[in-house]
């Protein structure tokens, strides 16, 4: 392309001064500035880095520095994803193997509670212990009717006859067969 060349309020006509340019390519351009510039790194595992650059334009050795930082920091940071991203692949593998595990033992579990006829306490307390109150209620009503049978018994072997009989409302079972029996 063409190349243009403009003067600088540094430049003075009157000077006796030879001006050399020198045209070169972005490779060669690269290898010099290559030469020109030093970087430190403090240690390997270190977050940071250090660059210093020799160039006679200050502004063109900033915006060189600044680039060049640039670059550091997208490659940095393209590496912590790459390696966040093959910690997650990690990560899912063993989640998919532990839950494979898990499920093979509470398989395992099971079969282990069906050969030996086990059971599992916390799941089949609550319904035992349902049943277990409910048969002591029935029980408690069976009492009570018992003990209403004995005083209908009672009251009819007694000669006088003088005592009275139980209320029929008395008995809590569901058999009220007698009911009528008693109230005559």
């Amino acid at each position: 392309g063409d190349i243009k060349l403009a003067a600088t309020e540094h430049y003075s006509p009157d000077a006796d001064e030879t001006i050399t340019i020198g045209i070169v390519g972005y490779g060669s351009m690269a290898h010099m500035l290559y030469d020109e510039v030093r970087t430190d790194v403090s240690s390997k595992t270190a977050d940071g880095i250090d660059f210093e650059v020799k160039d006679a334009n200050t502004m063109r050795g900033k915006a060189f520095l600044n680039a060049l930082m640039d670059e550091y920091n997208n490659k940095r940071i393209d590496r912590k994803h790459a390696t966040a991203h093959q910690e997650l692949d990690f990560l899912d593998e063993r989640i998919a193997l532990l839950a494979n595990d898990l499920a093979d033992s509470e398989k395992k579990v099971e079969s282990y509670k069906s050969d030996n006829k086990t059971v599992d306490l916390s799941s089949e307390a609550p319904l035992i212990f349902e049943n277990a109150l409910d048969a002591k209620n029935e029980l408690l009503k069976l009492q009570s009717d018992i003990l209403y049978y004995e005083q209908v018994t009672q009251s009819l072997d007694d000669p006088d006859h003088e005592r009275l009989l139980p209320m029929a409302s008395m008995i809590t079972t569901g058999n009220k067969s007698v009911i009528p029996l008693v109230e005559q």
